[in-house]
Order: C-alpha cells, then sequence, then structure tokens
C-alpha cells in the first residue's frame, strides 16, 4: 500500500503571505488542525505546514496581541517533511519516528502536493489490517468444522 493510496486528496491549503487569524478561521471552519503551506509560485510544492498547536503554544501563550498581525510565513514550521505518493506505509512510519511528526505532505512525483497523511490515517489502515487477519481466523475456523462434519467418522 503507497501513500498515494492512504492520503487524504482534500488538503487544506494556504499561503505563507495569510494571517495567522484567519487561517485559523479556516481551521475552525474545516475542522482540521492543521494546514500546509503554499509557495505563493503556482508551480511550487509546499512549503511548509502550520498546526493550531503552532498557533497555539507559538502565538496566542505566548503574543496574543500580535496575532492579527502575523502571516504564515511567520510562525510556520520552517522545515517540511514529506513523503511521496509512491512511498510505502512503512517508509512514512519510519520519517514519522525518526523525524518526530504526525502529518506528512503527500507529494506527486512532479513535487506537487497530492495529499496529506497523518499519524490518524496510518493507524486507521492498520486498525483495519489487524481486523481482516482476525477475520481469516475465525473463518479459517469454521471451513475446519465443515470439513470435518462432511467427513466420515473412520476416515
Amino acid at each position: 500500500m503507497t501513500m498515494g493510496d492512504v492520503c487524504t486528496r482534500d488538503v487544506v491549503a494556504v499561503r505563507r503571505t495569510d494571517t495567522v487569524l484567519d487561517v485559523a478561521r479556516v481551521m475552525r471552519d474545516r475542522h482540521v488542525g492543521d494546514v500546509v503551506v503554499l509557495s505563493d509560485d503556482p508551480g511550487a510544492g509546499p512549503v511548509g505546514m502550520l498546526t493550531d498547536r503552532d498557533i497555539v503554544v507559538g502565538i496566542v501563550a505566548v503574543t496574543p496581541d500580535k496575532l492579527e498581525m502575523l502571516q504564515v510565513d511567520d510562525v510556520m514550521s520552517g522545515e517540511l517533511v514529506t513523503v511521496s505518493v509512491a512511498d510505502s506505509l512503512d517508509t512514512a512510519l519510519g520519517i514519522m519516528r525518526d523525524r518526530g511528526v504526525r502529518r506528512l505532505p503527500v507529494l506527486e512525483t512532479s513535487g506537487g502536493l497530492a495529499g496529506i497523511v497523518t499519524f490518524d490515517d496510518i493507524v486507521g489502515v492498520l486498525a483495519r489490517s489487524l481486523a481482516d487477519l482476525a477475520t481469516v481466523v475465525g473463518r479459517e475456523r469454521r471451513q475446519e468444522e465443515r470439513l470435518r462434519a462432511a467427513r466420515p467418522e473412520n476416515s
């Protein structure tokens, strides 16, 4: 399974020049805890991430009076960590673990934004896989019981 299969394609994206207050409202209205920051150059890919935690811990808790003046570029995460649509689930998990991030923008091979994958998305995929394995065990037992019932007693 690749990140292209797992990622959410409906990404909430903002520009670096948007105000933090406007982005906070977008996050509230779209019910998301993070946004991908896009370059002002339409052909370029993402340049950063901004999370609700960045806003609360980095601005509201420190300088709430500047909230209306600050732009995304002033507070966004500087180093963007990404995966490719072709990367595997294991690759994404390794990156999340090694870099200590819970969200990864997913890039097309051209470098454009394809989607976003979160820790919660991966947990959901793994949970479904484990449920599928549990189903196999149950079906195997029922199949064995049917085969035994169909055999003559002395065979």
